[in-house]
């Protein structure tokens, strides 16, 4: 009888591809996270991240300069 354990080398791992974070929410935005999840079928963690992902798609970054110089042109703080 062969009492031989046998092990295998594993393929190297792949690095993680999600990470989880903590984040504070007013009480009133987790409410229409769960109205969103509930009217389309989507977990809370889904609609977030289609929002997050959403939103830097979508993000500019401006300089400080150019933000006060637009604003004053139209008469905002």
């Amino acid at each position: 009888m062969n009492n031989t354990l046998t092990l295998t080398k594993r393929s190297p791992k792949k690095p993680p591809t999600h990470r989880t974070i903590s984040i504070r929410i007013q009480a009133e935005t987790c409410e229409t996270l769960d109205r969103l999840g509930e009217q389309t079928g989507r977990s809370r963690n889904e609609i977030v991240n289609l929002l997050i992902e959403y939103g830097l798609r979508n993000c500019v970054v401006q300089e400080p300069e150019a933000h006060y110089a637009q604003a004053k042109k139209s008469g905002q703080p």
